[in-house]
């Protein structure tokens, strides 16, 4: 039996000890010097299990932590798995929430403000950096109502004329 070991009883005995404290397969792993998969062996199924099982309680925590407002790294930290699986999970159970840094949705009340800055003339990008969203997401919106080619290149000539007049006012004013 080269490259095989045995483990004593002792050993198994402590892996089932861990998990019914509350550890997950990686931490009584490491805990005890062995292969994760060889304490999953040891205790196959086990409720403790690191990995999002078939069991519809192990769906049914995660989604709890979920929807309590855990981020998926608490929840991956919580349950024993790769923040990427609960990402995919999230995914598959049609679960979405707006990560941090991530544009803010668009209100009923965010599309009029939308709608009037574009009646007062601005371009979807102006709209987006007032409105705190994206000029895709103005455009996704407002289909058709952005600058056509010639009216951004006249804005251009617009904005670099008044920038000189800016310029030469403060000249003037130091």
């Amino acid at each position: 039996m080269v490259g095989l070991t045995a483990y004593s009883e002792s050993v198994k005995a402590r892996a089932k000890e861990l998990l019914d404290a509350g550890e997950n397969y990686p931490a009584v792993a490491r805990k005890l010097g062995v292969w994760r998969s060889t304490v999953s062996r040891w205790h196959p199924g086990y409720e403790g299990e690191s990995k999002i099982g078939n069991k519809r309680s192990d769906h049914e925590d995660i989604i709890q932590a979920f929807h309590d407002g855990l981020s998926d790294k608490d929840i991956a930290k919580r349950f024993g798995m790769k923040q990427k699986t609960v990402q995919k999970f999230r995914t598959r159970n049609g679960l979405y929430r707006g990560e941090p840094g991530s544009p803010p949705k668009v209100t009923e009340e965010g599309k009029a403000d939308m709608l009037a800055l574009l009646d007062e003339g601005y371009s979807y990008r102006a709209v987006g950096e007032m409105t705190g969203h994206t000029e895709q997401t103005v455009a996704k919106h407002f289909p058709g109502r952005g600058y056509t080619p010639e009216q951004t290149a006249e804005a251009a000539v617009l904005a670099r004329k008044a920038n000189k007049i800016y310029r030469k006012l403060a000249q003037d004013a130091a």
